[in-house]
């Protein structure tokens, strides 16, 4: 039986004195199929000299420009250039001991066949250090001992810790801190290609959100209490483990409780002695001693007492408002334009986290965007020195993206008091400051309701700008907590066939043998890259390009005039910009099947074309020719309507809509609509029925060839009734979320009383 190809992944940035001994702990191992993907972050040092002297067949370099924000841009291109069935990552500044690889893959082997769902395995760090300060802090040997080592090799080695967390308690162990060493991991790359890249916001504690992402995606963790790597610590990182890296590990821990239901750690409380109604009160006084009171708080008011634990409950949450003192802010409201905000102080400064969002940010949008991001400092001498470093880093940024300064976004410094400083914020952007200053911030938000930007990714930005323009302009209830409702978990839709199946996800990565265990799958992801990665596999996966979409909550409910003249059933045909001619199918498979039906309407609807733009007269002329192309005279035509409207408006138009006729080979075109479609039972009614044809036939020819689009829409056509019902059926199949339910819901009797926005 061959071995599987293991890939060693190696970020390097200036540590020319280390990376030597990480290549050759490598190429001493016992395990002989492997490789080494050494990526430069744009290092100024030796190191990428060094090494360049054993590149070869088993050592690979790549070298790429330095963004300053931390190592999990070098981390995904490594994975990205990587050949192997398994990941193991290597820091360049620490060392493999020899049978690391041999062991990692042996044990991961034996124990999946009995955790098939097993997605990461981990082992027992070494540590080594030669500063006095860490050694007497946290080396368990006698000083003698570390007297003779240093005297012999310059530092001291030692096991770090005598264990961790049981396998099955991982998750929940997972909420009080980070439990797992990257560079002990063995991990399949399918499971990266599954749960996505590391995340460049997460600028220190990348491996932590991965590991909790891992987690919450259902694999399981396990645990080998074998020291098989040495980690080092030195000045270039204890400075950093001292304040940032705990302060933005906190931040992570939140966000990723947010996430987390009572039920998936019932059974790990259970085996701890703790009760699910006993957790908040056993969990926030651990959280205080940590100093992290915001959410301690948190957790304290968003818990049920019974009444004799109501007296406790309410004395540690007064004891904590004394302690974190946030301020008082007046209801949440959003307006356009909208605005992020983030707090400084100075020891944030030393954080990659506040460049990296920053960054994130600027990517997102362009100076056009109806955004902006806020600055708001406390310490005087910090106030004075902003100017300049914002200047600095815009310029850093600009560089960075190949842009102009006048093409970033507005990145402004707020002035005032805090309270008003963050009334006036859209969503208010974490970053981790060591100190109270955030934690008041965030009290006061989350109370607020308000969103809280945790993932801060391109992406993120862009997803959260469109959901918050969607409130905004419809002045539509808030779902509670705000921030829920943005996770990626609450955009999945799957549509099972006998033979293949429809999956869309927002996600951009999504697991695809979660949804169905079929042969085949089509999935439409925001990342072209993922659907890439996933269809060299047993799935037939189309790439949606990466670009923002319009949300499920802004119905247009006061509809252009022209649409009061649609009768009957409507068949809705879709012409955008961005997808040229394929519109054409789709009209002449309704003049062929669809024309005479009774009671049947066409609106052809028009998107994103200016009102005064020629465009619209040469399509309005385009779509004419078409009718008198397959023999129709337009002066008969009663029943279609031609409606020129953008994305924003033409959501209202999918309550009238019962069946959407497009070529399903282009998706993109789908895309702003899909979030609206997920939640509305009218439009399920088309969208089940395109996936359910798709799912049952062979797709590629569907999506490819005229005459099964108008086998398609005559079938439809034949009985329209069944084509409801078998909507209605396939609706049901498709995964609710209870957060995003109850929060649709009421907003459903917001309109019902109060009408839509006039």
């Amino acid at each position: 039986m061959s071995l599987p190809l293991v890939s060693v992944i190696t970020p390097l940035y200036n540590y020319e004195q280390y990376i030597a001994q990480a290549i050759e702990s490598v190429l001493n191992q016992t395990y002989p199929n492997l490789e080494m993907i050494v990526v430069d972050d744009g290092s100024s040092d030796q190191g990428p000299e060094i090494v360049a002297r054993y590149r070869g067949e088993r050592v690979k370099l790549f070298k790429q420009e330095r963004m300053g924000c931390g190592v999990a841009r070098a981390l995904n291109r490594a994975i990205a250039e990587s050949q192997g069935e398994y990941i193991s990552w290597l820091s360049a500044d620490d060392y493999y001991l020899p049978t690391k690889l041999a062991r990692n893959v042996e044990v991961f082997q034996s124990r999946q066949e009995t955790h098939p769902r097993l997605g990461l395995l981990h082992s027992q760090p070494g540590v080594e250090s030669a500063e006095p300060d860490y050694l007497a802090q946290y080396c368990p040997l006698p000083v003698a001992e570390q007297q003779r080592q240093l005297a012999e090799r310059g530092a001291v080695t030692w096991p770090f810790g005598a264990g961790t967390a049981e396998d099955q308690d991982m998750l929940f162990y997972s909420l009080l801190c980070n439990q797992i060493n990257g560079c002990t991991t063995l991990i399949p790359k399918k499971v990266f290609e599954a749960v996505g890249p590391f995340k460049n916001s997460w600028s220190v504690t990348q491996d932590y959100e991965m590991w909790l992402r891992i987690l919450l995606a259902g694999y399981e963790v396990s645990y080998l209490p074998e020291v098989l790597t040495v980690s080092r610590f030195h000045p270039v990182n204890t400075g950093q483990y001292s304040q940032i890296v705990p302060a933005e590990a906190n931040l992570v821990m939140r966000s990723a409780k947010e996430r987390i239901q009572l039920s998936q750690i019932e059974d790990s409380l259970r085996r701890q002695g703790i009760s699910t109604s006993q957790f908040p009160l056993w969990y926030a006084p651990l959280l205080a001693r940590q100093g992290i009171y915001d959410e301690a708080l948190y957790t304290l008011e968003h818990a049920i007492f019974p009444a004799t634990e109501q007296a406790q409950a309410q004395a540690l949450r007064a004891q904590l408002l004394t302690e974190l003192t946030p301020p008082e802010l007046a209801p949440y409201s959003l307006k356009l334009p909208l605005r992020w905000g983030l707090t400084l102080s100075r020891p944030a400064l030393k954080s990659h986290r506040l460049l990296a969002v920053l960054t994130e940010f600027c990517a997102a949008f362009g100076p056009q965007s109806e955004v902006a991001l806020s600055i708001w400092a406390e310490e005087p001498d910090l106030k004075a020195e902003l100017p300049s470093l914002l200047e600095n880093w815009k310029t850093q940024i600009a560089a960075y993206l190949k842009r102009e300064l006048a093409d970033l976004p507005p990145l402004e410094l707020a002035q005032g008091e805090l309270g008003a400083f963050l009334e006036a914020l859209s969503a208010y952007l974490p970053i981790g400051n060591p100190d109270l200053l955030e934690q008041r911030c965030l009290y006061s938000k989350r109370a607020q309701s308000a969103l809280i930007q945790w993932a801060a990714e391109a992406f993120d930005f862009r997803r959260a700008a469109e959901f918050l323009k969607g409130l905004a302009t419809w002045h539509l209830p808030l779902p509670q907590p705000l921030s829920q409702v943005l996770w990626p978990e609450t955009s999945i839709v799957a549509v099972p066939g006998p033979e293949r199946s429809f999956v869309f996800s927002t996600q951009g990565w999504l697991e695809l043998s979660e949804q169905d265990a079929l042969a085949k799958v089509c999935a439409w992801q925001f990342s072209a890259s993922g659907a890439e990665k996933v269809s060299q596999a047993e799935y037939a996966c189309l790439p949606l390009p990466e670009k923002s979409f319009f949300p499920a909550w802004a119905p247009n409910l006061n509809l252009p005039l022209e649409l009061e003249d649609l009768a009957g059933d409507v068949i809705l045909i879709v012409y955008a910009p961005e997808n040229g001619s394929r519109w054409r199918e789709s009209l002449q498979a309704f003049l062929a099947e669809g024309l005479n039906q009774p009671d049947l309407s066409l609106l052809f609807l028009v998107l994103d074309i200016p009102e005064a733009s020629s465009e619209r007269d040469a399509i309005y002329e385009e779509v004419f020719q078409e009718i008198e192309a397959a023999g129709v005279d337009p002066e008969n035509i009663e029943n279609i309507v031609i409606s020129y409207l953008d994305r924003a408006e033409a959501m209202g138009v999918f309550q009238l809509a019962w069946l959407w006729l497009q070529p399903v080979a282009d998706p993109a075109q789908w895309l702003p609509f899909w979030p609206y479609l997920a939640q509305s039972e009218t439009a399920l009614l088309s969208l089940n029925w395109l996936a359910a044809e798709w799912a049952e036939s062979a797709w590629i020819s569907f999506s490819s060839n005229l005459e099964d689009l108008r086998t398609c829409l005559r079938q439809a056509l034949a009985d329209r009734e069944a084509t409801r019902q078998r909507g209605r059926a396939l609706n049901a199949k498709i995964p609710r979320f209870p957060a995003y339910e109850a929060w649709l819901k009421g907003l459903l009797d917001h309109f019902a009383v109060h009408g839509a926005k006039q």
